[in-house]
């Protein structure tokens, strides 16, 4: 009989091991904006919101809960390798130009 690993089952009660938030945008250009905006004290799920062009921008960015293996490796590199409440500097992926901030 089939018993759900841990890792299952905090997924799908959406308390994976970790969680961030993330902004997409086309050009690196903007990812610069923003980064430095950032910088500058502004709130990331107010950026994400005004900028992002991922679908997660209307809930301030946020990616959820998600274990290792849910993103691709480089996706997963940038937000594994922050310390929580950090926020990457601009990432480059198939997708755009992304700027993630991790939150657990």
């Amino acid at each position: 009989m089939w018993k759900p690993s841990v890792t299952t089952t905090r997924s799908s009660f959406g308390e994976g091991e970790y969680r961030a938030l993330h902004i997409l945008v086309k050009t690196r250009e903007e990812a610069e904006k923003i980064l430095n905006l950032l910088k500058a004290g502004k709130d990331f799920s107010e950026l994400a919101k005004q900028y992002s062009t991922s679908p997660s921008a209307q809930k301030g960015g946020d990616l959820g809960f998600f274990n290792k293996g849910d993103f691709s490796q480089k996706i997963e590199s940038a937000i594994t390798l922050l310390k929580v409440n950090e926020y990457s500097n601009v990432i480059e992926t198939e997708f755009g130009f992304n700027i993630f901030l991790r939150l657990k």
